[in-house]
Formats: structure tokens, C-alpha cells, sequence
């Protein structure tokens, strides 16, 4: 799921309608500085437009799994510099949005 193009209750909606409880969202990309993990290549990991949903969702009980590559932007894995930074990046995004699961598709 793109969660630079859901509307802000979309989450929770799907959630109460369906009984969703877990969703991969999408992409967490490198920015524009390199190694910081964005939202699609342009929203910072903790922008409250991405963010507040995101957190509403899992106040109901719902999972989240980060996934990282897409098919445009700056693949994160190729941003950054060493295993360590890549680690970092990982781990900012991870705890920015509160979750311990990530789903890393590599480009070729």
C-alpha cells in the first residue's frame, strides 16, 4: 500500500470494514540527502501526514510491516554507504513507525 497516496483515515476505514489487521506499506525509499529513509523518496519517515494514520491504525490493534524499494526513487539499500548506515536507516524507520518487521525488495 502507497502510503503516500491514502487519505488519513484510510487504514482505520479498511480496518473497521474489513477486519484488516496488518499492512505492508510502501516504499521507504532514500531521500534526497542519500542514507535517511523517506516516504516514496519524499516524505521523511516521521512526516505526521504519513505518520498520524499510520499510528491510528495500530492504536486498534493493527500490524505494520515497512517495506523498502519500489519501482521509482532511490532504492535505500543503494543510498547509503556502508552495512552500518544501511543498519541505521533501517532502524530509524523501524522505530519512527513502531514496528519490528521490514520487507526489503532489492533492485537489480
Amino acid at each position: 500500500m502507497d502510503v503516500t497516496r491514502m487519505s488519513a483515515d484510510y487504514l482505520v476505514k479498511v480496518h473497521h470494514a474489513t477486519g484488516l489487521s496488518a499492512v505492508t506499506l510502501a516504499f521507504v525509499l532514500g531521500g534526497t540527502g542519500g542514507c535517511d529513509p523517506h516516504w516514496g523518496g519524499e516524505s521523511g519517515v516521521g512526516d505526521p501526514k504519513v505518520l498520524t494514520p499510520i499510528k491510528e491504525f495500530q492504536k486498534i490493534g493493527g500490524k505494520v510491516i515497512l517495506a523498502t524499494g519500489g519501482a521509482m526513487g532511490p532504492y535505500l539499500e543503494a543510498s547509503c554507504s556502508s552495512p552500518a548506515a544501511l543498519a541505521a536507516a533501517y532502524k530509524k524507520a523501524l522505530n519512527t513507525v513502531g514496528t519490528h518487521h521490514l520487507d526489503i525488495d532489492i533492485g537489480t
